[in-house]
């Protein structure tokens, strides 16, 4: 199940968080070997992870996190224009109602492709509900072709920024937005067999997840 995570409500997923970082770790850092300067004792935490930053966990039967992705103010420091603007053959999407998705990151032990396919619905569908949920229209990402291709099944108008392009370590990666909507929504909703939103959202009246 899918959890939306913000900064009215983080504290209540102390131990999901520090999972998150942990996996963000494991995967991006040793397994990827990525070059991440502030990455340190077992942990992935960047810049771009300020309280202004919204996660969606999909967490697993005993709360425990299976995957995890990241979105971003546009309107702030953000990746795509830090980092990636040489992937852009047309002006980035950027406002209020437009947010980055990036870190979309999945336990390491998740390596069925059965069991990684299903917390991949669930982000995405969780991350479609987050966004109708606080009026973000637009969600920009740099993604490898394979989450770009699971994005163009999702609905939504799906739009690439730019020819795909290779990565210092040989990936094929691209830029895209993606608009979201209640009529996007419906159409993932219908292709899952999802009659009510699965996201949970847990205000500051609520108790701890863990």
């Amino acid at each position: 199940m899918a959890h939306l995570l913000t900064k009215e409500n983080s504290h209540h997923y102390a131990q999901q968080i520090r999972q998150m970082h942990q996996h963000r770790y494991q995967v991006f850092v040793e397994k990827l070997r990525w070059n991440l300067p502030l990455a340190k004792d077992g942990l992935e935490i960047d810049q771009y992870d300020t309280e202004d930053a919204i996660y969606i966990l999909s967490l697993d039967k005993d709360l425990n996190v299976a995957g995890s992705m990241r979105l971003l103010p546009t309107i702030q420091d953000h990746l795509m224009s830090d980092l990636f603007s040489h992937l852009l053959n047309t002006p980035e999407p950027v406002g209020e109602r437009v947010w980055e998705s990036s870190r979309t990151c999945f336990k390491p032990s998740v390596e069925i492709r059965a069991n990684k396919n299903a917390v991949i619905n669930d982000l995405f569908i969780g991350m479609a509900e987050a966004a109708v949920m606080l009026g973000i229209e637009t969600v920009t990402f740099v993604a490898n072709m394979q989450i770009y291709s699971t994005l163009l099944e999702f609905g939504g108008k799906v739009k690439p920024l730019g020819f795909p392009q290779y990565d210092v370590d040989g990936e094929e990666i691209i830029a895209s937005s993606v608009n979201i909507n209640q009529a996007a929504l419906n159409i993932v909703w219908q292709k899952h067999g999802i009659i009510a939103p699965t996201l949970n959202y847990f205000n500051t009246q609520d108790q701890a997840v863990a």
